[in-house]
């Protein structure tokens, strides 16, 4: 599960339907590419948080136009 908190700044992220298509995934790096059709669009502001658990497609820091820079921390929680 990622962890996903805004410390400074602001971004978009898109969440994807369940019906994706996993195109790459690299285990030791959590990080994987997919084709998703666009399930929600989530605002995450200054000091809020955002969940995601393991198998939601999502693409995270999409800055917004007023925004020149964000500062994030994404904590990692293995899920067992």
């Amino acid at each position: 599960m990622d962890i996903q908190i805004d410390i400074i700044g602001s971004e978009k992220i898109l969440i994807g339907n369940n019906d994706y298509k996993t195109v790459s995934f690299n285990d030791e790096t959590d990080f994987g590419v997919c084709e998703a059709s666009l399930a929600q669009s989530i605002a995450l502001k200054v000091n809020t948080f955002l969940m995601i658990f393991p198998y939601e497609a999502h693409k995270p820091t999409l800055i917004n136009e007023k925004e020149k820079t964000i500062k994030k921390l994404v904590c990692k929680v293995k899920m067992t």
